[in-house]
């Protein structure tokens, strides 16, 4: 029986779509790594498990006995829907479960079509022992051929705690739908009380600096005030292009309002070891010797302050010798750290 079983298995894993299948449930039942992204998913499952079960009254018509050998695809067909239940409902081990029982299933299947002399090798019996490997790759076929855009079988695999697959379709939902996503407490893609991240944005801040610089020049040269900028190349910050252009208006407007006729305002952008700085110096018309909390309040600095840290990141108000400076320190974009 044993070297049947082991000869039924080579046989099976000689054929392309038998090796994905028990390339899937060996990892199933010794590494539960994930499965192929080609491999069947919930409705490919359920396709086939139906209509194994609706071949069941085609043998009873056809006056073929329903012996073990070939009520095989009845037990299957159980099987499948039985996975495919587990993975709609987020039961990864439910479902790990139920393929460990496939494969056995599949196994004796097979062994008892070959073994089984009472009936001969009639051509019912070869059909069916024909049909084990060809039932075992049909969700993979009806997956292959009408490209179900349902949850993968992939989830079978997915045995971390529940609160972690919410947290994780809730980001993936957040990331392909952000424009749009209302979460409720009916909502199965999030789970409220964890922290739902949106992928970083990146921002290009010498693109920021030169935007902000042509929108204040003819306030700049209204009051006589020269604007210099100087940044490096490819200095990316995380976080999108709009706050960035933002923080940067009102850096070099509110360093316009300070600054007396005839002074200049410098624009610098650099990165540094893992962030990015962005600062703006001017001479405002403030007493000698004053530090940077002596800086004029005005609303701007409230409202940068706080469009800076909602971005993440760090503002610095300093007073030296007669100029002020405002540095804005936020985080570097992952793509300048790779």
């Amino acid at each position: 029986m044993a070297s049947i079983a082991r000869q039924v298995t080579k046989d099976l894993a000689a054929w392309p779509y038998g090796r994905r299948v028990l390339a899937s449930e060996t990892a199933l039942l010794l590494s539960r790594a994930k499965l192929a992204p080609e491999l069947v998913d919930a409705r490919s499952l359920t396709a086939v498990g139906t209509a194994g079960l609706l071949a069941l009254p085609a043998l009873m018509l056809a006056s073929i006995p329903l012996d073990a050998p070939l009520a095989g695809p009845a037990a299957i067909s159980l099987g499948y829907l039985a996975i495919a239940r587990a993975i709609v409902a987020h039961r990864p081990r439910r479902a790990a479960a139920w393929s460990a029982a496939v494969l056995a299933g599949f196994v004796a299947w097979t062994v008892l079509v070959l073994t089984d002399k009472g009936g001969g090798l009639s051509g019912a019996y070869l059909a069916a022992g024909l049909l084990a490997p060809g039932f075992a790759a049909a969700p993979a076929l009806v997956r292959r051929f009408t490209r179900t855009g349902v949850p993968k079988a992939a989830a079978v695999m997915d045995v971390r705690p529940r609160s972690d697959q919410l947290s994780a379709a809730g980001r993936e939902t957040l990331s392909r739908h952000a424009h749009n996503l209302q979460p409720s407490p009916q909502d199965q893609g999030v789970s409220f009380g964890v922290n739902i991240a949106a992928p970083a944005s990146v921002s290009d801040v010498g693109e920021a600096i030169g935007f902000a610089l042509r929108h204040v020049a003819p306030k700049a040269a209204a009051r006589d005030v020269e604007l210099v900028s100087q940044c490096a190349a490819a200095v990316l910050a995380a976080c999108d292009q709009q706050t960035c252009r933002r923080i940067l208006l009102m850096l070099i407007d509110s360093a316009i309002d300070q600054s007396r006729p005839g002074e200049t305002v410098r624009i610098t952008g650099k990165r540094l070891k893992g962030a990015v700085l962005m600062r703006v110096s001017s001479t405002p018309e403030i007493r000698a010797g004053a530090s940077g909390a002596d800086l004029p309040d005005l609303p701007s600095r409230a409202a940068l302050r706080q469009t800076v840290e909602n971005a993440g990141g760090t503002t610095v108000f300093e007073m030296s010798r007669g100029v002020a400076r405002v540095s804005v320190r936020l985080a570097q974009s992952a793509e300048l750290r790779r």
